[in-house]
């Protein structure tokens, strides 16, 4: 150990003050999901750096998220940053669904839509954005016993996803805080462990809620078998399968290394960046 490393508040570099609009040691962890996954810990956690696989891997959810819009960001030599639109259109999609499809959409995966229709009325001039980040802050002001009207649209429905080098990832805004962590398994280089933390918010006035158990998993049981991540478990399932393949190809590739898109995998080559300062020094 190094008894003269710089203090960890130094070491999260703008991590502090972003979060304290969205203050994580106020919420309670209300799920928290432990499953091996049978790839190096870097292969897996590279599957949650970039949205740019989302037209491949979760042709589903392109109806109502502008993956290839994704803004990415780097701050210093630990921490970067994702923010993906939600309630838009991917470029991808040919076709132009309204606001109202977009919005039915997205219930739909969330569980939320219980009618399954194909189409929800809403005001009209009101954007699927204005619409749903409506939603959430009336959905979460009861438990939050706060008014959360001061949030931005982002805030309320988009993914901001932050990683603190190497392998701590928590989510940004103030709907269902998602962490992810990565870490290897023992000695075994060619294994992890992936956990799916949701952090939620409560009424500060109460008592915090319990912390929950951790549902670990058996190694090929899919994450959608818990039940308590909702629609993100399928999620996660599609990005499982490609592990295998991914696995697969660094070995195979003739060029013996991975070759990252110039803005797209920015995240993924900002990590290595740093974990190649480290094992260079």
């Amino acid at each position: 150990m190094d008894d003269d490393c710089i203090s960890l508040s130094e070491y999260l570099g703008v991590l502090p003050e972003h979060f304290e609009r969205w203050p994580l040691e106020n919420y309670y962890k209300g799920v928290h999901v432990k499953r091996i996954v049978r790839a190096k810990w870097k292969v897996a956690q590279e599957a949650f750096q970039e949205s740019f696989h989302v037209i491949a891997t979760h042709p589903q959810i392109i109806r109502f998220t502008g993956d290839e819009n994704s803004q990415y960001d780097t701050f210093g030599e630990n921490i970067n940053r994702t923010i993906t639109a939600s309630a838009v259109v991917s470029p991808h999609l040919n076709s132009s669904p309204g606001e109202g499809e977009i919005v039915a959409d997205l219930l739909t995966l969330g569980g939320r839509n219980k009618g399954a229709t194909n189409n929800v009325d809403i005001p009209e001039g009101l954007t699927a954005r204005e619409y749903m980040s409506g939603i959430t802050r009336k959905q979460l002001e009861p438990s939050a016993g706060e008014d959360l009207s001061h949030y931005t649209m982002s805030e309320c429905i988009d993914s901001i996803l932050y990683n603190v080098f190497p392998n701590f990832a928590p989510w940004a805004g103030i709907n269902r805080n998602i962490v992810y962590r990565f870490l290897p398994l023992g000695d075994d280089h060619l294994s992890c462990t992936m956990e799916v933390m949701l952090l939620m918010r409560y009424n500060q006035s109460e008592p915090r809620p319990p912390a929950c158990e951790v549902n670990e998993l058996e190694e090929h049981e899919p994450f959608s078998n818990a039940t308590e991540l909702g629609g993100l478990g399928a999620v996660f399932d599609q990005d499982m399968a490609n592990i295998p393949h991914l696995m697969k190809g660094m070995k195979a590739g003739k060029r013996q290394q991975v070759v990252l898109g110039n803005y797209q995998g920015g995240r993924i080559r900002h990590i290595h960046q740093t974990l190649d300062k480290y094992i260079n020094s």
